[in-house]
């Protein structure tokens, strides 16, 4: 397995032709430009390449920190970006015609709804730390405050 950054022009050209199977696990939706994420993965694929993604799409954790980007005490720690992909209210649509439209064959394309249940508030913070790439931009001694304003 590699680890890289997968909408880095001179990285994605120096892996042209060179995978056979890309796996993106929960790692999309953070990129808001899917199409050059998508294109990316296609020119690093050999023919007949195959890849594998798996996105959040619509996460009540998602729907949060978008909204404190734009509004309330803690917006001045977040940058003034698209925070997460749009995938519209047709995901699997929105999928398939990006991939088709930089020269994949999609032979299959879901969008299934999971429902995570964490019990236990030490997990929520664990799982809460994964998903907002922008806790490290809050002060350390805020941060527990910034936890509690979004339970």
């Amino acid at each position: 397995f590699q680890v890289m950054d997968a909408v880095n022009q001179e990285e994605i050209s120096r892996r042209r032709n060179q995978f056979d199977h890309i796996f993106s696990i929960y790692t999309a939706h953070w990129i808001p430009d899917n199409r050059t994420f998508i294109s990316g993965l296609h020119t690093m694929l050999k023919s007949k390449g195959q890849i594998f993604i798996i996105i959040a799409t619509d996460t009540a954790m998602h729907r949060a920190f978008a909204k404190q980007a734009i509004e309330g005490k803690w917006s001045k720690y977040i940058p003034d970006e698209p925070i997460f992909a749009d995938y519209t209210e047709k995901p699997t649509t929105y999928f398939a015609n990006l991939a088709r439209d930089v020269g994949f064959n999609v032979e299959f394309c879901e969008a299934e709804r999971d429902h995570v249940i964490i019990k236990q508030f030490p997990d929520l913070i664990r799982v809460m730390l994964h998903l907002n790439r922008f806790t490290d931009r809050i002060p350390s001694h805020l941060q527990e405050a910034y936890f509690q304003d979004h339970l």
